[in-house]
């Protein structure tokens, strides 16, 4: 445990701790804080270690490859890492949206994870994926072109959706483990803005295939997100709203409550041509 906790610290030594807003391009988001916490104290002697479990710790690292492209590395460390297990890792880049492509490179990061048994792996893993990332960015744009000669059809391209995604509530801080698991799910998969609170919605933009998909790793973390309105985008629609990859977190309407803020939200639908109230919408009607 004390090496896991002391590779932590090596972490944030190097890219920062998640609330410093000296580099928004580098940061180390501790998923799991209360259970570090309580293995710190047990480290530092705070605490007896008879009967103390040793937790299972999850973190994010967030860091940029040369281009400026965004990357992160999310690890899931279970009790014997690093001496009897391996990491898990969930890894996302900026501009590849393509299901398959992010399975062939979560594949190729957890194999390294497995072969790295016994060593401190999360330093080596996040570098491996920046070495990685540029030719993953390459092959992504090579799947997005047309074939030369060929005329584009609905068919032979992914058509984008607009949609809104409802959930019964999404609340922003640290111990909201649930939701922090939704939202990176969403990394590199569908991207727009969730307004957080009780209820919160999200207005994304997304292939069908990707949306299915977040909404299917939402529910496997205990947030389900139900889809209320979608439609396609279509050449008209100018790109204001949505001018990078991620899925923006929207903080509440006021800071004393967990209101969700409904004005922002209605007009970012105006701006998309999303009627409201919408045909199904069982919290804001």
């Amino acid at each position: 445990m004390e090496r896991t906790i002391n590779e932590i610290d090596a972490l944030q030594a190097i890219y920062g701790n998640e609330d410093s807003e000296e580099d928004e391009t580098s940061s180390v988001c501790i998923l799991s804080a209360s259970e570090l916490g309580a293995a710190r104290s047990k480290i530092d002697g705070d605490d007896e270690m008879h009967n103390f479990t040793i937790p299972h710790l999850e973190l994010q690292v967030k860091t940029s490859i040369d281009d400026g492209t965004i990357v992160n590395l999310k690890f899931s460390l279970p009790p014997g890492y690093p001496q009897e297990k391996a990491a898990v890792v969930s890894p996302s880049i900026d501009g590849i949206q393509r299901r398959a492509l992010k399975d062939e490179l979560s594949a190729q990061l957890n194999e390294k994870a497995k072969s790295m048994v016994g060593f401190e792996a999360m330093m080596e893993l996040v570098e491996e994926l920046k070495e990685l990332a540029p030719s993953y960015l390459q092959r992504a744009k090579k799947t997005s072109k047309p074939k030369a000669g060929k005329k584009e059809t609905k068919k032979e391209v992914e058509m984008l959706l607009y949609a809104v995604v409802e959930f019964h509530h999404m609340l922003i801080g640290s111990s909201h483990k649930k939701e922090a698991a939704a939202l990176n799910a969403a990394d590199g998969v569908v991207k727009g803005f969730i307004y957080m609170g009780g209820p919160s919605c999200a207005v994304v933009e997304s292939t069908k295939e990707d949306l299915l998909s977040w909404l299917s790793d939402c529910k496997r973390a205990g947030k389900e997100g139900v889809c209320t309105y979608w439609r396609v985008k279509e050449e008209k629609d100018k790109n204001v709203l949505f001018n990078n990859n991620k899925l923006k977190v929207m903080p509440y309407a006021s800071g004393k409550d967990t209101k969700m803020d409904a004005k922002s939200y209605k007009q970012a639908l105006s701006q998309l041509d999303i009627p409201f109230p919408l045909p199904e919408c069982p919290y804001l009607q």
